[in-house]
């Protein structure tokens, strides 16, 4: 998301929220009405712009059960009633606010792209896609903001698995974070938040009675009812990163089975020594089916070069451990820029484990047992039993799925379409590994949508020959999955992309660069002061974890030749702790 900041407030509060806007706000991107009793207040980048009859809508809805894709208020205001009456069940990245009732509620998509942490005061709730934004409110009203030393310690573990939220518990103490498939709703009787809808693990479980067959089959006919309605948005081009290996390539069999496969451009890394396989059987894969590689760029920058480090500290700081995105611009306006993300969901990205031999293999000591605390408490916030074989990966749904597959793009626009990002797909993953299958939590599944939707697809070369699928596996493959497909017909279109406001906020980059995060995303400026501010924790134990992240930062920017997008994590961290020495201890 571009920066979202919601609050409902009883009259006590008026002066210091208006002087808090006031210092940090602009007015074109203020909302203020009342709400019974109460005031309520919108900040977003050009709010109105995305406001009408008491809602707000931002961002891009995909809802194949209502047959629709919508952009923008225009589109929200137009779609089925189904999913205006259940948005947290919808893909994408959106955030809706509704308060036509005379009370708040909040819904993102429900894989939780759009990051939602919030906070509670008394006479006072807030919202916000940032930590930093929801730490100076609380400064501003008087509250102390304290280090959370669980999750600090949790953080200092060298393992992507504790990269970014791992519970609702985030680094400062009276902000939560909320899980994916979760939403935010006022209480009736006081300004406090509960939460709605369904938790992840409830949602797959649901799901999962439909059986995997029915399950696959709907996930493949979905990709490509999505493909097919993308090629008809006006002025926008449809472009595939597609590699040698497999989940790019169920994209692309979802469009050679809408015919579409002429409207889209595909995109290949640069051949070098270390991506020549790769590079390779993807341009293989275009040219054999006569398209175009590459497309037209027109690049768009929201913010200025010297102002990456604003950007990132506005948006992702604390919730998500590494820089994103590295440079502040939209590389491709106008283009649904496609991926195999959502892959995962079904495959397993954490290796269906129990959470004990998840941290186990995340770090080692007292670093361990604060991961392990943190995956246990996340569990139980997505309904997961931690002692299960697919625990892992019901906390990786709830958590790293969606914050770190929008990390690199949210704050400056909200239009990327995923369309393997599936509930049922998610939930053929963690079906009964029934003998014979061998579909539940495997490549297997993901390589019979694409015999589905291509035949032929399916048996051409991979990047890694171990990966290569022979005619007659593939043909089991696809009479085990019910044969062929025959997609339905391209979802329908409500609004327009070009409708949704692109950007951060002035408040948000504002008190970010107050709090001292401003320059380019580079090593010097990155790593500037680190010693300054590891020395700064006042916690002896967690200093000393935090020395250890520092020398290990430095090693590995030194091996990498200063390479921040292949070594980021750990620099990120330490960069954070810009926002660990503004708490209060």
């Amino acid at each position: 998301m571009s920066n979202y900041l919601v609050i409902v407030h009883a009259a006590q509060h008026d002066a210091a929220v208006d002087r808090w806007l006031r210092r940090w706000s602009t007015p074109s991107e203020t909302h203020v009405e009342q709400l019974g009793r109460s005031r309520l207040v919108i900040v977003a980048k050009d709010v109105e712009r995305s406001i009408e009859d008491r809602r707000f809508f931002r961002g891009s809805a995909v809802a194949t059960e209502h047959g629709a894709i919508v952009f923008g208020i225009d589109g929200w205001k137009a779609a089925p009633a189904g999913l205006r009456g259940d948005p947290g069940s919808a893909s994408g990245e959106f955030v809706a606010l509704d308060w036509s009732d005379g009370s708040l509620r909040l819904d993102r998509d429900v894989f939780g792209s759009v990051r939602t942490a919030h906070t509670h005061l008394r006479g006072l709730i807030a919202a916000s896609d940032s930590l930093l934004v929801l730490a100076s409110l609380r400064s501003a009203l008087g509250a102390r903001n304290r280090l959370h030393v669980e999750v600090a310690a949790a953080r200092t573990a060298r393992s992507a698995v504790a990269a970014q939220q791992l519970s609702p518990d985030t680094i400062v103490e009276g902000i939560d974070y909320v899980p994916a498939g979760r939403g935010l709703r006022q209480r009736r009787a006081s300004l406090r938040w509960a939460l709605t809808g369904e938790r992840v693990a409830e949602r797959v479980e649901a799901a999962r009675s439909a059986g995997t067959v029915e399950l696959l089959r709907r996930s493949a006919d979905d990709a490509a009812r999505v493909l097919g309605a993308l090629p008809g948005v006006p002025g926008w081009h449809t472009r595939l990163s597609l590699s040698g290996g497999q989940d790019s390539r169920a994209v692309l069999a979802a469009a050679m089975a809408m015919g579409v496969e002429g409207a889209i451009s595909v995109h290949t890394a640069p051949r070098t020594a270390a991506t020549a396989a790769d590079h390779d059987v993807a341009m293989h894969l275009a040219q054999a089916r006569s398209i175009r590689t590459e497309a037209p760029s027109q690049v768009e920058r929201p913010v200025a070069p010297d102002e990456a480090q604003t950007l990132w500290a506005a948006s992702l700081l604390g919730l998500y451990d590494d820089f994103g995105p590295l440079a502040p611009h939209r590389q491709l306006r106008s283009t649904f820029a496609l991926t195999g993300v959502g892959a995962e969901l079904h495959k397993g990205n954490w290796d269906w484990q129990p959470l004990d031999r998840l941290a186990d293999g995340a770090a080692e000591g007292v670093v361990r047992d604060a991961v392990h605390a943190q995956l246990c408490t996340g569990a139980r916030s997505v309904g997961a039993d931690a002692r299960a074989g697919s625990a892992s990966e019901l906390v990786y749904l709830g958590y790293r799925n969606g914050i770190h597959g929008s990390a690199g793009h949210i704050s400056l626009h909200m239009t990327t379409i995923s369309p393997l990002m599936q509930l049922s797909l998610a939930a053929a993953g963690h079906q009964p590994r029934s003998p014979g299958t061998g579909f539940a939590g495997s490549r297997a599944g993901i390589s019979a949508m694409i015999a589905m939707l291509d035949p032929e697809l399916v048996t051409e070369p991979y990047a890694e020959a171990e990966h290569a699928i022979a005619p007659d596996v593939a043909d089991r493959l696809l009479a085990a999955v019910g044969g062929p497909l025959e997609p339905g017909p391209a979802l329908t279109v409500h609004g327009r992309p070009d409708d949704i406001p692109r950007g951060p906020s002035a408040l948000s980059m504002r008190i970010a660069d107050d709090w001292g995060f401003r320059g380019p995303l580079a090593v010097d400026a990155v790593m500037a002061g680190a010693d300054d501010a590891v020395a700064g924790i006042g916690d002896r134990d967690l200093r000393g974890l935090y020395v250890d992240l520092l020398a290990n930062a430095r090693w590995r920017l030194d091996r990498s030749g200063g390479n921040l997008r292949a070594e980021g994590r750990q620099p990120a961290r330490i960069r954070s702790l810009a926002l660990i020495a503004g708490l209060d201890g």
